[in-house]
């Protein structure tokens, strides 16, 4: 399905998107990966921890948000990384468009996490080891339709939309750009 705020969210993210792509680069060494995954976590973990209080079925009956945290943590383990504490800040609930801003984020990453998984394969990474999270976050699901289907439903300040995307690559980058300068090692 391809809709026209789908390809609205895309041109207006595509800077910070693009951004956060090249910093990520194509790990292609154990090191590289080791990095990716202390970085992915430490995006992705907090985030999980500021969307706990939302209730997805209010949402959408059809959409449920796909946790990666605990995963990471046992990939962060297999990797020999410190995963951190994680805390939340969250004292008010996010506005819709907030919200979908956010998701598409998160949800066009499992898109890229086919391509993730091969190259982490590559490496010697599996299901079972380093690479948990890439294993259950490629395996396709309904979270990407139903996110859409979200996305087309009424009326949305798509500037707002956008806005909240655009600060969720940024989220990200700054996430990578701080686990390069904290990997900790065991």
């Amino acid at each position: 399905m391809i809709s026209s705020r789908r390809m609205y969210l895309r041109d207006r993210t595509a800077p910070a998107h693009d951004a956060l792509d090249k910093l990520v680069g194509p790990f292609d060494s154990i090191e590289s990966y080791r990095w990716y995954v202390s970085g992915i976590a430490a995006f992705r973990r907090p985030l999980e921890a500021e969307l706990s209080s939302v209730v997805w079925s209010d949402l959408s009956p059809d959409y449920q948000l796909q946790r990666l945290g605990d995963l990471l943590v046992e990939d962060m383990n297999d990797l020999a990384l410190i995963a951190g504490t994680v805390t939340t800040s969250v004292a008010a609930e996010l506005v819709l468009e907030e919200l979908l801003g956010t998701l598409y984020v998160v949800e066009g990453s499992a898109l890229g996490s086919r391509i993730l998984y091969r190259r982490a394969q590559a490496l010697g990474m599996t299901d079972g080891h380093g690479a948990r999270h890439l294993a259950v976050q490629s395996r396709p699901g309904p979270q990407w339709q139903s996110y859409l289907s979200l996305l087309e439903t009424g009326t949305l300040d798509m500037e707002l939309v956008a806005l909240s995307a655009t600060r969720t690559f940024q989220a990200a980058e700054q996430a990578f750009r701080n686990a390069g300068a904290n990997a900790l090692t065991l």
